[in-house]
């Protein structure tokens, strides 16, 4: 047995999927840091694909998080199925795991594209199941165009970037999301609230989404160009372009 799990990493804007396998062993080497359940990063690439449309856009990689664990090692997610015992968790331990990287877009076509069933002997965690429904909202929010332009100073640089615009019953969705949220999705940035994790995976896809999607935002330039180019078209430009940085 297979459980797929998601987890969207806010300090890197990514989503970064990993899984579990009932068939991996136990811990041999008591000082490696590697998830003893994770999948290899080759067999992990072929279960995703067996779930999802291929993207050449997502990477391999490995992410370090803390899990529950016991001294003999991590323990199992709650959708694992194994034969060993595992005891009760004495505490907290980073582990390294093997992943599947996708970027805002690509995090969004990937959550989106899942089916509501998985494939025979693979299963859908929590944590997975909880960003798919945030990337349903996501879509929700695109398709209703809930969405403002913002220019934003982020490391001494001005951004031009698309944020969601939550309704009053947007909010209230906003609320219930961030309540039901697994655990297991605070653990790449445990010292961040549920609510703030959801907006960022919000602001990220909605705004990747657009900037792949959406017509130019200004015409073309018709004669010789200015010496210097009006603030108000630096920043459209920038909300158009892949680069959100404002140059200038």
């Amino acid at each position: 047995m297979i459980v797929l799990h998601a987890l969207w990493d806010s300090r890197t804007s990514t989503l970064c999927v990993w899984a579990e396998s009932s068939t991996e062993s136990i811990r041999k080497n008591k000082s490696s840091t590697v998830h003893p359940f994770a999948l290899p990063p080759d067999t992990l690439t072929e279960t995703v694909l067996t779930c999802s449309p291929p993207n050449e856009h997502a990477q391999p990689g490995t992410f370090t998080i803390l899990l529950p664990s016991t001294r003999k090692g991590p323990l199992p997610s709650p959708e694992l199925i194994t034969h060993h015992e595992h005891g009760k968790a004495a505490g907290l331990s980073p582990w390294d795991i093997p992943a599947v990287i996708y970027n805002p877009y690509t995090a969004f076509t990937f959550l989106v594209s899942l089916p509501t069933h998985p494939p025979s002997k693979i299963a859908f965690s929590s944590s997975l199941r909880f960003w798919v429904e945030a990337a349903k909202f996501s879509l929700e929010l695109l398709t209703r165009q809930c969405f403002i332009p913002t220019l934003q100073k982020r490391d001494n640089e001005y951004q031009a970037l698309w944020e969601s615009y939550i309704t009053e019953d947007d909010a209230e969705r906003m609320h219930t999301l961030s309540q039901v949220m697994p655990p297991v999705c605070r653990a790449c940035t445990p010292d961040k609230p549920p609510s703030d994790i959801v907006k960022d995976f919000l602001n990220n896809t909605l705004d990747a989404f657009i900037r792949v999607h959406a017509p130019q935002l200004l015409p073309p330039r018709r004669g010789r160009p200015p010496k210097t180019i009006p603030p108000a078209e630096t920043w459209l430009e920038a909300l158009s372009s892949s680069n959100p940085i404002i140059t200038g």
